[in-house]
């Protein structure tokens, strides 16, 4: 079953960073410091389980009254399964 948490802070950024490292770093081979950028402290983030174990993850940065949404990945196991599209749902 999915479950979905939103948090800012440093709450569960070990296990964002830990997916947005397999899907960006790893597998499309951007690197580390595009990658972590600094901003996460200060944005909104979206935590997706599937049965407790995280896989998928996004984040919402607001600046100047405008909303970006970035940093939107799911695990390559969890693809094809409408993972993506329930985060966007959130």
């Amino acid at each position: 079953m999915l479950t979905a948490e939103w948090f800012t802070g440093e709450k569960n950024l070990r296990e964002v960073h830990a997916i947005r490292r397999k899907v960006f770093i790893e597998e499309q081979g951007v690197t580390e410091e595009e990658e972590m950028d600094g901003t996460d402290a200060g944005a909104i983030h979206l935590l997706v389980r599937d049965d407790g174990l995280p896989v998928a993850t996004g984040r919402i940065i607001i600046e100047d009254d405008k909303y970006y949404i970035g940093r939107v990945a799911v695990l390559k196991e969890q693809r094809g399964k409408n993972t993506g599209t329930s985060l966007c749902a959130c």
